[in-house]
């Protein structure tokens, strides 16, 4: 419990500075999310960085674009669950004409069964403060820079929490905490990127091939994580309770945010601005290429977020282990081994390292010219996480999306994904495109926003570019 209370404080002081995530299950921009998460063999411009730089090379030639919190900030959100509804929320811990809720036998069942898988807590930001991406001739290339901060936050809530929480230490009964598990973090990434075509390649397959690379500076400001957990407990008789404790937790947080562990005693300050101390650093890579055939198809592959970042900066660890027995609830030695051997116990340590979101992807796309009235882009992708970084996932995903412009203007998005970590969901957004700027508003989960109360998630974002020709 003290780790989910720990991390509950975490992410509401970091939602005040910023709030979708990245990596194979995520968006980097509303345009994207609208179509389902739908963007590798579809995007270009600014929208191509972090997930295939190459696309660069299909804007406008002699084109200059950027994005920057003027008119609109690009911001993408992701919050929610995956075991209870917004309903449910309400009615368990929202109270009862402003009291506490007394739950009968059926509602603590009812909660119960909502825990029978665990439950998963999540939120997810971007905040893209600043890309610019100019494309000269196509033997010069594209160049691209970008400022942009991810926040992610997950944690699940072992069953064996709520079982004890519902029904107190029940007697013969076992206790497994293996499936608790926390993950987050805020990171920068500044990156570099380049993209240009490659005439060189002898072939008349294609219209035209390009290949990209960007290259990635990463501040770490914060990160808790649970490293490992092998940890249970036993009751029997007259309330003697028998275990064994085996988990590491891990902590770092930027020097500028004041934060003291529980365990020191420095007097520190906080020094908040809009750069502050990283807590840990790393590089990143990003490769890319993408062809285009008979001017309508577009074939794209790339690998994305390949590197670490290193926490080195107020890094801490909690651990707990070993066997533990209590036999009588009154003796306060007994009750602070359990709780030592529970919770851990927290020291600084040197560091660790931790992965970026390293993800495959891969799409097609395919323009429908003069088949529907105005102009019509269809698109499909495949996106496969290599670990379990925050907004990664080993389950692959899924999407097809389109998006549609009837008049020159107006501009209507939506698509389809499944897999990685949220399942179904259903994009849709739109466009208006006024030539010099353009703005983007969109949801990756409409199937969520026609569900009312019944809904277990949000996702929503928007942003504008700036265009010059």
């Amino acid at each position: 419990m003290k780790t989910i209370i720990r991390l509950i404080i975490i992410s509401l002081g970091l939602s005040l500075q910023v709030f979708a995530q990245f990596g194979s299950v995520g968006a980097l921009d509303s345009r994207s999310m609208s179509m389902g998460k739908t963007y590798n063999a579809s995007t270009s411009g600014i929208y191509s960085i972090g997930i295939n730089p190459a696309n660069m090379m299909f804007s406008p030639q002699n084109h200059f674009e950027f994005s920057t919190v003027f008119p609109l900030p690009a911001i993408s959100m992701r919050a929610g669950t995956n075991f209870m509804s917004f309903t449910d929320l309400n009615y368990f811990f929202g109270g009862d004409n402003g009291n506490a809720r007394v739950l009968t036998p059926a509602d603590k069942q009812r909660l119960a069964d909502l825990f029978s898988n665990s439950g998963k807590v999540f939120a997810d930001l971007s905040l893209n403060e600043f890309s610019a991406m100019y494309r000269s001739t196509p033997n010069v290339g594209a160049f691209a820079f970008s400022m942009v901060d991810y926040i992610g936050l997950s944690f699940t809530v072992p069953k064996s929490i709520v079982d004890l929480s519902l029904n107190g230490n029940q007697s013969n009964q076992i206790y497994s905490f293996n499936d608790a598990a926390t993950k987050s973090w805020w990171i920068r990434e500044y990156s570099l990127s380049y993209a240009r075509e490659l005439p060189e390649i002898n072939q008349k397959l294609f219209d035209k091939i390009a290949a990209g690379i960007s290259l990635k500076l990463v501040n770490g400001f914060a990160y808790v994580g649970m490293d490992h957990i092998n940890t249970s407990l036993s009751t029997g008789a007259s309330n003697s309770i028998n275990g064994t404790a085996d988990m590491t937790e891990l902590m770092a947080f930027s020097p500028s945010f004041g934060s003291v562990y529980d365990f020191d005693s420095s007097d520190t300050k906080a020094s908040m601005g809009p750069f502050p101390k990283a807590a840990g650093s790393g590089l990143g890579i990003d490769l890319g290429v993408s062809a285009s055939m008979d001017q309508v198809w577009r074939f794209a592959l790339s690998i994305t977020d390949i590197g670490s970042i290193k926490w080195d900066q107020y890094t801490a660890q909690y651990s707990g282990s070993g066997n533990f027995t209590v036999n009588d609830l009154t003796d306060k030695t007994q009750l602070d081994s359990l709780k030592d051997k529970m919770v851990g116990k927290g020291a600084f340590n040197s560091g660790f390292t931790t992965n970026l979101p390293t993800a495959l992807r891969a799409g097609v796309s395919y323009n429908l010219v003069n088949i529907v009235p105005g102009s019509m882009l269809l698109a499909f992708d495949y996106n496969q996480g290599f670990n379990d970084s925050p907004g990664n996932s080993k389950n692959p995903r899924f999407s097809v999306g389109v998006e549609w412009t009837p008049i020159g203007f107006f501009i209507l998005r939506t698509g389809c994904t499944v897999g990685g970590l949220d399942g179904f969901g259903w994009g849709l957004g739109i466009g208006l495109d006024a030539g010099l700027v353009e703005f983007n508003f969109a949801t990756s989960d409409m199937n969520q926003v026609v569900s009312g109360n019944s809904a277990d998630m949000f996702t929503v974002a928007f942003g504008s570019r700036w265009k010059i020709n």
